[in-house]
């Protein structure tokens, strides 16, 4: 069994120290770049939001839920930290072996853990988590509050290129960045899903520089790699979506000076098909025939999320909904894309709600979708061009909704949609927010 990890005056101690040190860093770095970036005025604001996710996360994981994957992360490092003043090249061993080859190791942390969860990820993202521990002495709280730091970086360098692209929005882009509460909380803590939406604010910060600002080349190339890698890790799924999307809206830049519009459209649609068949080629070169991931094999993998998450025993008080039941055949799948987006982006309704954590998701999903009406209503006289001719609304918009039906298919529970699905909202509510500030598409741009 996983134990508990305990918080005590040495844990809160050792928080307000690195607390101190974590603001005066980010108070000088943001002295240092406010005068040429206006954006870095909420520099501190976006960090401080970060935090209290993080904050929030350990007491709502260790007293409220009092189970969950990320207890299993922290012992699996804490033990290879433990295990490190015990015999150093063992555990050195040990870290650098891959979940394959753990068998045949007489050290092995997470074999011992008769747990549920995707062991291969687990044991990776354990694996990750022992550099935090080791930073951090040891303290589940202190961990979660620098991996809440590093996963802000990330979304802070995402938000601030696009506050490049659209002086006007800095304050509005804000939220979807840095306000969304159960993104703050599920996204903060020692979970994939910080790392995750992390290295998403990479992506957007390194596919912009390139495309659009035709800047470090080499470094963002760099990045994009070191990114996908860790995505690789611990979430392929969100692959197939993602970076067709950042591959289109790269490539919708390039397009942009054919000034023929017929041209322009079939360039475009030409793009789009190469894509698709670019990813066939990948997915059959590199996943094997048994991959879970592998196009073949999708249906399988559908049928076996869909199994797990509504398991009463891994569901309990986090409420099951269905579409209609357990799909098994792509006709299935295809006739319910609409409810399955519409559950990511609007679920759980009020009426649905039965707990304190299906609460807050329950009046965020409440808001969000008065957020999308009202600036439908607004803006109704440019939000059709926007959509249509805007490069970053495309580009969102096609993320969101796509990634918007692979969760609302696949978590099967509120708990697992509460966490899946915060890159859809972050997507969703940016390109709504460029419909919002843009009037006739003459917005302040940068070009």
């Amino acid at each position: 069994m996983v134990t508990l990890p305990n918080i005590g005056l040495f844990d809160i101690g050792l928080s307000i120290v690195y607390l101190v040190i974590i603001y005066f860093i980010a108070f000088r770095y943001q002295q240092s770049k406010i005068e040429n970036n206006p954006e870095y005025r909420y520099f501190l604001f976006g960090l401080s939001a970060k935090l209290i996710g993080s904050i929030a996360f350990v007491l709502i994981s260790l007293y409220y839920y009092e189970k969950g994957d990320t207890f299993l992360y922290f012992q699996i490092a804490e033990d290879l930290r433990v295990h490190f003043f015990i015999d150093f090249n063992e555990t050195l061993a040990t870290f650098f072996t891959s979940y394959s080859g753990l068998g045949g190791l007489e050290f092995s942390p997470l074999e011992q853990y008769n747990y549920y969860y995707e062991r291969t990820s687990s044991w990776d993202f354990g694996r990750l988590v022992f550099v935090f521990n080791f930073i951090s002495f040891g303290s589940y709280l202190v961990s979660s509050i620098l991996m809440g730091v590093v996963s802000f970086l990330g979304l802070w360098l995402g938000y601030s290129v696009l506050c490049e692209l659209y002086k006007q929005a800095t304050k509005l882009f804000l939220i979807p960045f840095f306000l969304i509460p159960t993104a703050l909380i599920w996204s903060s803590g020692i979970l994939k899903d910080t790392i995750i939406i992390g290295t998403i604010g990479l992506l957007i910060f390194s596919f912009s520089k390139i495309f659009i600002f035709r800047k470090g080349v080499l470094l963002n190339g760099l990045i994009i790699v070191l990114s996908i890698y860790l995505l690789l890790l611990f979430r392929p799924i969100l692959l197939f979506v993602l970076i067709p999307s950042f591959l289109f809206w790269g490539l919708l830049y390039l397009t942009e000076p054919i000034k023929n519009k017929l041209i322009k459209v079939v360039a475009r649609a030409t793009i789009v098909i190469g894509i698709i068949c670019l990813g066939w080629v990948v997915n059959q070169s590199f996943a094997s025939e048994t991959s879970k991931y592998r196009v073949q094999n999708l249906m399988k993998t559908l049928w076996g999320f869909q199994s797990f998450h509504s398991m009463e025993q891994f569901s309990e008080g986090q409420n099951v909904y269905t579409l209609g039941g357990i799909m098994s055949t792509p006709q299935e799948v295809i006739k319910n894309i609409p409810e399955a987006i519409v559950v990511t982006f609007f679920r759980p309704y009020l009426w649905e709600v039965n707990n304190a954590s299906m609460f807050l998701g329950g009046v965020e999903s409440f808001l969000i979708l008065i957020i999308v009406i009202y600036i439908i209503v607004v803006r109704r006289k440019t939000i059709i061009k926007t959509l249509i001719y805007n490069n970053e609304v495309i580009f969102m918009m096609v993320f969101s909704l796509t990634y918007s039906f692979i969760v609302g298919v696949s978590a099967y529970n509120f708990g697992a949609l509460s966490r899946y699905k915060v890159p859809s909202i972050l997507f969703l509510l940016v390109g709504f927010i460029i419909c919002y500030i843009e009037e006739s598409n003459n917005l302040e741009k940068v070009e």
